[in-house]
């Protein structure tokens, strides 16, 4: 496992690491509002866990592009959903 598979696989893993973070400060606070934007925030932390677990598990081998094509894919996926990568 190399590549695009460990760099996901990186990825899941921080997410997990950022759920369990935000859960204990869930925990340390007792600020209603606070409370109610972390529980935001774990949300969205768990549905990025879920796409890279999806991703690294449904993942078929990359096609050899070159590096405009790669560019392109890229400029697609943020034009589907520009706020997500930001």
């Amino acid at each position: 496992m190399g590549g695009v598979d460990l760099a996901l696989r990186r990825l899941e893993i921080d997410e997990s690491r950022d759920i369990a973070k935000y859960g204990k400060q869930m925990k340390a606070l007792g600020d209603p509002p606070r409370v109610a934007i972390l529980e935001e925030v774990i949300a969205d932390e768990r549905e990025h866990y879920q796409t890279l677990g999806n991703l690294i598990r449904s993942r078929r081998p990359l096609p050899a592009m070159r590096p405009e094509q790669a560019q392109e894919a890229l400029d697609d996926l943020l034009a589907q959903d520009p706020t997500y990568f930001r």
